[in-house]
């Protein structure tokens, strides 16, 4: 609430950045209602994307694995600033409003220069010229940010996945294959490497490796639960 209201007031004041996100894709909401369905949680026709995700408990580890691809859905975020005309794109899809990055200033440079700008907007007091100069500049700098961040979240998560399954190598557990390529021709034999081309139906004992870090894409990525059998190896790196 307070990352749509401080947006909605540069908007009125024709100044400020925003936190913007466009619609997914037709064909990312397909895969992700196809994932949905392989786990036992399907997205009916009728129901709103924020419905049908408060209907999902994390507690469960299907429905915790939807809530992870889910944020797959929407991709591209960005920082959209402006100054004396309101930009075309203001939307943050995910939430369905404009939004701006506002309340955690002390680990998040745009938020510094929002809280400026919303305060001056507030009082009716003149904009600092540096927290205007700036704003241009703000993308950029947040981009290369946010890349940094992502690179330390993924090696902290590899490093608790790693303490996590240490005491479990050689051990299988079961799981939901929820993406991935279509066979050429074993068709899902049990060799684990099928998924049938349709999410979910792949069935077999799998002893899959992670890649070398620097190869993951950024993204969030979702865990595997429940049909397909899966077995941590320990690394001989």
């Amino acid at each position: 609430m307070t990352g749509m209201a401080a947006a909605q007031l540069m908007l009125d004041g024709k100044v400020g950045i925003l936190r913007t996100m466009p619609a997914p894709d037709e064909r990312s909401l397909l895969h992700f209602k196809r994932q949905a369905g392989a786990l036992g949680k399907p997205w009916t026709e009728g129901t709103s994307y924020g419905e049908y995700l408060r209907t999902l408990d994390g507690k469960d580890p299907r429905q915790l694995a939807i809530l992870h691809s889910a944020g797959l859905l929407f991709r591209g975020a960005g920082y959209t600033p402006f100054d004396g005309e309101v930009p075309g794109s203001v939307m943050q899809s995910a939430i369905g409003a404009p939004y701006a990055h506002t309340t955690a200033p002390l680990r998040r440079l745009v938020d510094r220069f929002v809280l400026v700008i919303c305060e001056a907007l507030s009082n009716g007091t003149e904009i600092p010229a540096w927290a205007r100069d700036a704003l241009p500049s703000l993308p950029e700098i947040m981009a290369s940010s946010d890349q940094l961040a992502a690179k330390m979240e993924r090696l902290a998560l590899d490093t608790v996945e790693a303490a996590l399954l240490v005491n479990h190598v050689g051990q299988e557990f079961d799981a939901v294959v929820i993406s991935g390529s279509k066979p050429a021709k074993n068709n899902g034999n049990g060799n684990g490497n099928s998924t049938n081309g349709h999410n979910g139906m792949g069935m077999g004992t799998a002893t899959p490796t992670a890649p070398p870090a620097s190869s993951r894409s950024p993204s969030r990525r979702s865990p595997l639960v429940a049909m397909a059998k899966w077995s941590p190896v320990r690394r001989s790196e």
